[in-house]
Formats: structure tokens, C-alpha cells, sequence
């Protein structure tokens, strides 16, 4: 049987893409083969950065170790986290299925909400990691921002939207003065807005 025809896809509209796909588990003996693979490829990027020093170093490191590093952690880290933790259930409407109203909220392609949530993405990464990189070197900047996006940066943004999902679309703002008050939320939103603002504007 083939990969492919072990992936389960969700659709909530038979003339649209699908909104979701739900992998096969345990893996099977093709994907360990290919994920290992990958770690190896990120290893090794991973020792080319550590390894040579001077201000010549390729590029094409940084992108093996960063791909590398996502791909695994997504598979396992992120998998781990939506099991054991956040355990979404497909059968439980989203907002944007709940709320279809054509303009705040319609159900989505997950390619199109992909490149939407990764372009919104922004943090601490983008500043400290140059500044870290000019002062220490290639490796500690590459370790802050791709060991911080993983263990951080994505986990805070998944778990975000997760508990927007559950809270009817409201957003962080708004989430927070349910839970923390008028004056705390106030204070929350001026510092998200802040560091948002400040990565955006980020070389």
C-alpha cells in the first residue's frame, strides 16, 4: 500500500481541497527511512555551521539544518504536542465553519492558511539572532533561531490559534481580558503589538 493511500484527507465541502490530512500511525518503514535521512541531512549541517569558522560560510548549511530541524520537529514534537496536550477533534466544527459568513470567517484550503500564518509569523528570532551571530559567531545566532522557533516561537503560535479555535475566533487581545482583565489585557496588547511590529520592521 502505498504512503499516499494511507493518508486520510478531511474535507467539508466535496468541490473544495481539503481542510485537513491525517497521517498513518506508527510510521511505516518508508517514512523512518526517509526521515532519517533528513536528520542526517540536518546533522550535518548542523556540524558544517559549528565546524568552519571565518565569515565564509555557505548557505546552503543554514538551510539544511533549518529544514531539517522543522521537518523533524514537526513530525515529532509537534505531533507530540497535538496528541498529549492540545488533542483536537476533527469532528468538532472551527469557527470558520461555524461563523461562515464569506468575510471573517469562511473555511479555508490549509495551503492558503499556511502561507497566511507564515507570513504573520514574527518574534525575538529576527532581532537577537544577527546581533548574536556579529558578536559569537555563525552557530550560536542559527541555534537561537531555529532551536527558539521550535521550542518557542511555533509552539506559542500553534497553541494560540488552538485556543482561538476554541474560544469562537476571538483573538489574543481579547482572549486575555476574559481571562486576565480589562487592565492586563490592555498591557498584553501593547507588548504583542510591540514585538510584532518591532520583527516586522526587521531587515
Amino acid at each position: 500500500m502505498s504512503l499516499d493511500a494511507e493518508i486520510r484527507k478531511i474535507t467539508t465541502d466535496p468541490q473544495l481541497p481539503p481542510v485537513a490530512v491525517v497521517e498513518p500511525h506508527p510510521m511505516n518503514a518508508r517514512s523512518k527511512v526517509v526521515f532519517a535521512v533528513i536528520a542526517l541531512i540536518a546533522a550535518l549541517g548542523w556540524a558544517m555551521i559549528a565546524v568552519v569558522r571565518g565569515e565564509h560560510v555557505s548557505s546552503m548549511w543554514f538551510v539544511l539544518a533549518a529544514v531539517g530541524s522543522y521537518v523533524i520537529a514537526i513530525r515529532f514534537y509537534a505531533r507530540l504536542i497535538e496528541r498529549k496536550i492540545l488533542r483536537p477533534r476533527d469532528e468538532r466544527a472551527t469557527p470558520a465553519e461555524e461563523f461562515d459568513n464569506g468575510k471573517d470567517f469562511m473555511p479555508t484550503d490549509r495551503r492558503v492558511l499556511f502561507g497566511h500564518h507564515f507570513a504573520a509569523i514574527a518574534g525575538a528570532g529576527p532581532l537577537v539572532g544577527p546581533v548574536l551571530a556579529s558578536q559569537m559567531g555563525y552557530l550560536p545566532g542559527t541555534m537561537w533561531i531555529i532551536i527558539g522557533v521550535i521550542f518557542a516561537g511555533a509552539v506559542q503560535d500553534y497553541m494560540v490559534l488552538h485556543f482561538s479555535i476554541r474560544r469562537h475566533g476571538r483573538s489574543l487581545g481579547q482572549m486575555a481580558r476574559d481571562e486576565l482583565g480589562r487592565c492586563s489585557a490592555s498591557w498584553s496588547s501593547v507588548r504583542w503589538r510591540r514585538v510584532r511590529g518591532e520583527s516586522s520592521r526587521s531587515p
